[in-house]
């Protein structure tokens, strides 16, 4: 209602419009550089000291044995021989410190080490209840399905499910969180914003495949990068719970760093949407307040009268067009949250 208000006589000075066009921007942008700043923080802390949620190399189990059909998790029977992890004393909550001589922090790294060493006697390094101590692995070599990248198997032109011969030790890791190192954080950083920017500007064909999904034409994918506030509550209330998919616990730590993640992504969300220079969004000011510098800049240079303020009202149906747009959106996404959750 304020911002309705005529000027009084004697305050003319004081309105927005008077304000030089650098001015104007730092007010414009606060709250556009308010939500990139939270974001980065917020992905920082997530990244660098919290965590990125993984398998890391804590045991979560030590196989007892070498199943003859390891891929299917069959029972071990008494002819089986004892796993080479369990036959040399390691055990769930131990964590390999170094494989082979070589320190490992992740469990990528692990398995790289263990593909490495084949099945040669090993020197292991773990650590339990604070003490670490050396014991010697002898991987052996079995049967292993070929896996894609999204953890499908492989078939060859027969239809054939694919093997290959891999050292096998029998551990499994637990999840939990690893800190990354600080050259690390603002590349992650980085990717992160980029590939919000990427899904503002490819909003209209994520929201139409969203929209797909919810009429069950197509499978909704995370890669769309649409998701409404539904989805987001759905998606925080999935973070602070302390239950499994498959109904185990999950670690704090990695409710912690993946409500941080989501609250920074969501701030440098806000700060991508605010960028489109449409009215009443933050970037729609911006770009009129550029244009206005531009218009003087111009008319300076060719001698001309100052031309004054940009007179933003003017493009008041424009911005209630868009503010339509953006209600309509919402609905459509609490929709598609609803018949089509991710």
């Amino acid at each position: 209602a304020e911002a309705l208000e005529e000027i009084q006589p004697g305050e003319e000075h004081r309105a927005f419009y008077h304000l030089s066009v650098p001015k104007k921007l730092i007010v414009m942008a606060g709250g556009i550089l308010t939500n990139l700043v939270l974001g980065i923080v917020l992905l920082a802390v997530a990244i660098g000291v919290v965590g990125i949620p993984g398998r890391t190399t804590t045991l979560s189990t030590v196989t007892p044995c070498v199943s003859s059909n390891i891929d299917a998790d069959a029972p071990c029977q008494d002819s089986d021989p004892t796993g080479p992890a369990s036959a040399a004393g390691i055990r769930a909550g131990d964590r390999i410190v170094s494989w082979g001589g070589v320190k490992v922090s992740s469990w990528e790294e692990l398995q790289a080490r263990i593909a490495a060493g084949g099945t040669s006697p090993t020197q292991v390094v773990v650590e339990r209840d604070g003490a670490e101590r050396t014991v010697s692995v002898t991987a052996v070599e079995v049967q292993r399905t070929v896996r894609d990248s999204q953890g499908a198997p492989v078939k060859d032109a027969s239809g054939a499910v694919r093997t290959q011969a891999r050292p096998y030790v029998g551990i499994s890791p637990s999840l939990g969180t690893i800190p990354q190192s600080p050259g690390k954080i603002p590349v992650l950083i980085g990717q992160a914003i980029g590939g919000t920017l990427k899904a503002i500007a490819t909003l209209p064909v994520g929201l139409y495949h969203a929209v797909q999904a919810a009429l069950g034409i197509e499978q909704r994918s995370v890669d769309s990068g649409v998701v409404g506030l539904v989805g987001m509550g759905r998606m925080a209330g999935q973070a602070t719970s302390g239950g499994a998919a498959g109904g185990g616990e999950v670690p704090l730590s990695m409710r912690v760093s993946t409500m941080l993640m989501l609250l920074g992504s969501l701030n440098l969300a806000l700060f991508a949407f605010n960028l489109v220079p449409l009215l009443p969004l933050d970037g729609g000011h911006v770009a009129g307040a550029c244009w206005e510098g531009i218009r003087r800049s111009i008319a300076k240079v060719q001698g001309k009268p100052d031309p004054g303020p940009v007179d933003t009202a003017r493009l008041l149906p424009v911005g209630q067009v868009v503010f339509g747009l953006l209600i309509v959106m919402a609905l459509v996404l609490v929709w598609v949250d609803i018949a089509a959750p991710l």
